[in-house]
């Protein structure tokens, strides 16, 4: 080949290499070459000219271009003493189709994204015994996608410095970064590491804490750690902060992958089709809905029980939609432990009793030696804790980062375990089950007789509310400072058989109790309980009360049956006997009293029949200062709740699927009414409309009546008064009066609901009529 072909080439090589550079940047891999020698020899041929027409042609085409490529190839093919780059991040979901093919072909162990290709890039780039330094996503530290990547590192580089930032320390972006110095070879040393993670404050904050640990060697941000260290533990994630003791933990004992079955569980493919919140369904419906876990907030021992999902006949109708992914379909309904899958602090794993489902959100693991509480109480124990968050310090807790931990059985201890967790269980259920928002729920807590005993307040006089309050209060706090005491006892116990004594405590952070407490106001609320998820106030415990009132008026419990009386299928009134649920379903809230059996009415001759005459009054004034609502009188903060606060505080409980829907005529507050859904017919819009339309009288003839009071009264104060009142009627009878047409309306469509559509759908569906226009008749949910 002739000098002139081999440069020819070489320029055509260049030219194929960089067709794409836009889309591969830096990862392209150029080879060395004489791109000087192509440069001089090109120049030359411009400078002389070319008798050969194809090779002036192509020079012509290429000449423009071939300076710039010639030195992007220099500059991609030598190698460099020291490399530093904040790599692009781009995982490999979000690559366009030709982007991840490349990575796929010429970084396949490397694919899960751009920036761990371009790091193994850089290392190529680099001369052996060179110096490179990134700035990178700290996922590639403990994710199993990434551990070819830390093998690598481990293996056959050398980690010199690590610094791991706080989550959210990047103030252009939410990205949770480290930064690292690599030498390009490997030796048998330690490297030096830095953990930032718990100072908040931006980067600011993590500068001088670096210098701090830098001058310090604080033991809680500066570590030096072997790298050979970390391919102890199965996936070699950089755990760095770890002791020697919990190392020597992986040297000797096995894993709990190999005394556990688990998974993730199964994706639906759509779950506003499959997935239904519980309080949705036709609760006779059994047989079709299954109790699903999905998840949900950090919470230990039992609880998170909020969905079913459509599981009739076996799940076909999720089988045939041909998207779900059904995981370990034989296993999936045996007892369990579940646990969240994402979650922004420590895992927290419960029961899962047999028969239940678990969806995507949630995992599962089912314990192959038998040791059901003895693995529960290790997985929720701070041994378990510290393992797994330096197994995993991401925000996804997955099958495999729970498998990594070391198991160690003693027999010893399993009967004093079983009794301890056994015990957590139940106290876990019994305040889960306090809320209506359990299926298991019964009656609410204030109104429990067996509680009332136990506190030795049932005496011949009834008790108040305010005494009956306490009463809650105290036993919510009982319950509290048993499973505390539980937890810490575990801890000691599981710290023991682990050896580390040295390292941990048993202490449990009150903040980190998953059952509820009860202070009179949110200033009572101690400093070691903020940021719990587990605070209830006075407040909020008159209005669970007034939410079960509510469903007392619409017979959906019963003072006379514990759990659910109506959720749907026939109606029995034999359950009703102590009070009587509202005859059709409408129960209208005004801001004054056109009815005598308006809500705040209704509330009043509940609170009678629930809790005594005796104590009415005193009663009715004790839970309308919990609120905190205005009002002259009881009655009127009563009213105040229910006419602005009521639907918010319900759709937040029922996660904006709410079973008490409300009819809003708008901002003027001229007409509202709620009706309970597993009641809702054909002829409930219908049954609304009456309600409207003695309202609209009720304004119209008060309207009259103001106005030839006005023709004669003298007395300017009182007339300013009654002009104002005048305007306020005038604006609520106009908007009624729109807001009838609207009412009317729908209320001749005249449509069926199908409850196990779920609210979501129904409640677009009961305010769109035939022809596909909507009518919005119910109030916005909030």
């Amino acid at each position: 080949m002739t000098l002139e072909e081999q440069f020819v080439n070489l320029a055509d090589e260049l030219i194929d290499t960089f067709h794409d550079a836009k889309n591969y940047g830096s990862l392209l891999q150029v080879e060395p070459a004489n791109y000087d020698g192509l440069l001089d020899y090109m120049q030359q041929l411009l400078d002389e000219g070319c008798n050969n027409l194809f090779l002036s042609g192509w020079l012509q085409e290429v000449a423009e271009r071939m300076p710039k490529l010639i030195r992007q190839g220099k500059l991609l093919s030598r190698k460099y003493w020291v490399s530093v780059t904040n790599p692009p991040y781009m995982g490999a979901g979000n690559m366009n189709p030709k982007l991840n093919a490349f990575v796929k072909k010429n970084y396949a162990d490397y694919k899960s994204d751009m920036f761990s290709a371009c790091i193994v890039r850089f290392t190529k780039m680099t001369e052996e015994k060179g110096f490179l330094g990134f700035l990178s996503p700290y996922v590639w530290m403990f994710i199993s996608a990434y551990e070819k990547l830390r093998e690598l590192f481990i293996q056959q580089k050398t980690i010199e410095t690590l610094i791991q930032f706080e989550y959210s320390a990047f103030e252009e972006a939410t990205v949770p970064i480290c930064t690292f110095v690599l030498y390009n070879d490997h030796l048998n040393k330690k490297g030096v590491y830095f953990r930032l993670t718990e100072y908040k404050g931006g980067m600011e904050v993590q500068r001088k804490k670096m210098l701090e640990a830098l001058a310090s060697h604080n033991r809680k941000m500066y570590f030096e750690k072997a790298a050979d260290d970390f391919q102890n533990i199965p996936g070699i994630p950089i755990t760095f902060w770890l002791s020697d003791s919990i190392y020597s933990l992986y040297k000797h004992g096995s894993t709990y992958a190999a005394h556990s079955l688990s998974q993730v569980g199964s994706t639906l493919g759509k779950n506003d089709l499959f997935l239904r919140l519980w309080f949705e369904v036709d609760n006779n419906k059994k047989d079709k809905w299954v109790v699903t876990h999905k998840g949900g907030a950090f919470r230990k021992w039992n609880g998170n029980l909020s969905y079913v999902v459509n599981w009739e006949d076996n799940g076909r109708a999720v089988k045939e939609f041909g998207h779900a992914t059904i995981r370990g379909e034989k296993n999936v309904f045996e007892k369990a432990i579940t646990w969240t899958q994402l979650t922004a602090g420590s895992p927290s794993f419960r029961e899962k009793q047999s028969g239940t489902f678990v969806e995507s959100a949630a995992c599962m693991c089912i314990p192959q030696s038998g040791h059901y509480e003895y693995d529960m109480a290790l997985l929720n124990s701070k041994v378990a804790n510290i393992i797994m968050n330096a197994m995993n310090a991401t925000m996804h807790f997955q099958p495999g980062d729970i498998g990594r931990m070391p198991y160690i059985f003693i027999s010893d201890y399993q009967e004093n375990i079983k009794v301890i967790v056994q015990q957590n269980i139940t106290l876990s259920k019994a305040d889960w089950d306090s809320f209506e928002t359990s299926w298991d729920f019964q009656t609410h807590p204030m109104l429990a007789a067996s509680a009332l005993d136990m506190a030795g307040l049932v005496t011949d006089s009834q008790p108040t509310l305010a005494e009956r309050y306490e009463q809650f209060k105290d036993a919510c706090e009982d319950r509290f400072d048993i499973l505390q005491a539980n937890e810490e006892e575990l801890n000691r116990i599981f710290i023991d058989i682990y050896g580390l004594q040295d390292e941990l405590t048993p202490d449990v952070a009150p903040k980190d109790v998953t059952v509820h407490r009860i202070f009179d106001s949110k200033d009572d609320v101690p400093a070691d309980m903020q940021g719990s998820s587990y605070v209830l106030t006075k407040e909020a415990v008159a209005k669970s009360l007034l939410s079960y009132a509510m469903g007392c008026l619409f017979g959906r419990y019963s003072l006379d049956t514990p759990g659910l009386a109506y959720a749907g299928g026939d109606w029995d009134a034999s359950k009703y006997t102590t009070f009587i649920p509202d005859d059709d379903n409408v129960v209208p809230i005004t801001d004054e009293e056109y009815f005598d059996d308006d809500l705040p009415s209704f509330i009043c001759a509940w609170l009678k029949k629930a809790f005594g005459r005796q104590h009415f009054e005193e009663n009715l004034e004790f839970l309308t200062d919990a609120l905190g609502t205005k009002g002259k009188t009881p009655k009127d903060k009563l009213r105040t709740y229910f006419l602005k606060q009521f639907y918010k505080d319900h759709c937040k409980t029922y996660q904006k699927r709410p079973i008490y829907w409300l009819f809003d005529s708008g901002k003027e507050n001229g007409f509202k009414a709620f009706v309970y859904i597993h009641r809702w017919t054909r002829d409930t819009e219908g049954r609304v409309l009456l309600y409207l339309h003695k309202v609209q009288k009720k304004y119209e003839t008060e309207l009259r009546a103001i106005e030839m009071n006005l023709e004669n009264l003298a007395d300017k104060r009182r007339a300013a008064q009654l002009e104002k009142r005048k305007e306020h009627l005038q604006k609520q009878l106009a908007e009624v009066k729109d807001y009838d047409e609207m009412l009317d309306h729908m209320a001749n469509e005249q449509l069926a609901m199908d409850l196990d559509d779920g609210v979501k759908v129904n409640y677009e569906k009961m305010q769109t009529d035939r022809d596909g226009v909507k009518y919005p008749i119910l109030a916005k949910l909030k």
